[in-house]
């Protein structure tokens, strides 16, 4: 879906403006509960509309006050002087408060907000926008049309449940619909990456170091360009939404944006095209439901790599051996990258992330790949992303913790 700025904050922003609108009256007091994941993947970013604000407080402040949750991941798109005057005087009178849950190791978000009205607790659990909870003064709000948190992982276990060859069956039976909304992801998130320029980050970088002949001028470094650019606009605040994959704007630029542009530079069919990023969506989701929504890897490297590669293989060659070679180059390449959380650096990652998947995609069509005797490579691709998964959650079970605890120890320099 589309969504603007980083989907942490943002999703916290969500869950404050359920509160806060199911109770009603004055803001006074904003108090949230996060799993790991969502309360590290917060802390850095710029918020949109907020003029250099960073974190997940300013964001939940204007969720309570001003936020429509009506518009989704899209609700601070619409915020004026008032309301950022308002958030920040909650924010500098310390009426915000935000703690960790380290039992959570699946996305959580509990707001409860405090008016003169009484208290609104709205609970977001196992999705950016899936509202499991909604109270007034103690009351459960009835009626709101809420998933539960199981519902959503029924889902996910239902994608465990399929096989590679299923997922590309679904990308080929695609209609006309939805391959009309894969293209209006690609035209949403190349207009992204035209405004993210304006923002000099990393991609900027890059294209000073083509300019200067440092970096050769071809397409690989036009893809990272192009791709850090969306990657820079979002996590500085920029007011453009994003089409993100698995309820992550930078894994929706890698998922769509790659292949668009590998396919582009090849002259692919449209509608090949379009299929493609439809696949490389559904492996990014399939990723996913067996590493976790939040999990300690970075998943717009190595989720959104793994579809990527396999869409830009599909688009020459509907082969499943080779679409394998290249998840697994993907997946021997990128697969120790961890997530340092969502910050400025988060384009050098995605940059990556490109770069990793027409490489490995590339090779794949050459016959080149890993073989399973190799490490976390397994006999087929699916087995290769269930290991990379079980080194996920149990290898790296505390990673999100010591992380926090270095953020934590610079905060208070």
């Amino acid at each position: 879906m589309p969504s603007m700025g980083c989907t942490e904050p943002v999703a916290v922003a969500l869950a404050a403006a359920h509160a806060s609108r199911a109770v009603g009256g004055k803001v006074w007091r904003v108090v949230a509960e996060l799993d790991p994941g969502t309360f590290k993947n917060g802390m850095n970013v710029f918020i949109p509309g907020t003029n250099g604000a960073v974190g997940i407080p300013i964001a939940m402040a204007l969720g309570a006050i001003c936020g429509d949750p009506k518009n989704g991941l899209n609700l601070l798109k619409n915020i004026d002087s008032k309301c950022l005057k308002e958030a920040e005087k909650l924010v500098a009178q310390h009426e915000i408060s935000i703690k960790p849950n380290f039992s959570k190791d699946y996305l959580y978000i509990k707001v409860k907000v405090k008016t003169d009205k009484g208290e609104g607790i709205a609970k977001i659990v196992r999705g950016h926008t899936n509202l499991v909870e909604l109270k007034k003064n103690g009351l459960r709000i009835k009626g709101t049309g809420a998933k539960t948190g199981c519902e959503v992982e029924n889902y996910r276990e239902f994608l465990r449940k399929l096989s590679i060859k299923d997922l590309i069956k679904a990308a080929e039976n695609a209609d006309k619909k939805e391959l009309a909304y894969m293209k209006e992801g690609v035209e949403m998130n190349l207009k992204a990456s035209k405004e993210g320029m304006k923002y000099k980050g990393f991609a900027h970088q890059i294209s000073q170091m083509v300019k200067s002949g440092v970096l050769k001028d071809d397409f690989f470094s036009k893809t990272k360009v192009i791709v850090s650019a969306a990657s820079d606009g979002r996590m500085a605040g920029m007011s453009l939404p994003v089409m993100s994959s698995g309820s992550s704007g930078n894994q929706g630029v890698v998922a769509v944006l790659v292949p668009y542009l590998f396919g582009k530079e090849n002259g692919v069919a449209n509608e090949k095209i379009m299929k493609s990023i439809a696949l490389s969506h559904l492996l990014n989701a399939y990723v996913k439901a067996f590493a976790g929504e939040l999990s300690p890897i970075c998943q717009c490297a190595i989720a959104a790599g793994v579809g990527a590669a396999a869409a830009c293989v599909y688009q020459r060659k509907n082969d499943m051996k080779l679409i394998g070679h290249a998840i697994n180059n993907v997946a021997n390449d990128l697969g120790g990258m961890f997530c340092n959380g969502a910050n400025l650096g988060c384009a050098i990652k995605v940059a990556s992330s490109a770069e990793a998947a027409i490489t490995s995609a590339l090779v794949a069509l050459n016959g080149f790949c890993i073989s399973d005797s190799n490490g976390i490579i397994g006999a087929t691709p699916e087995e290769t992303l269930q290991n990379l998964a079980k080194i996920t959650c149990e290898g790296m079970g505390k990673t999100n913790e010591v992380i926090l605890g270095i953020m934590k120890r610079q905060a208070e320099v």
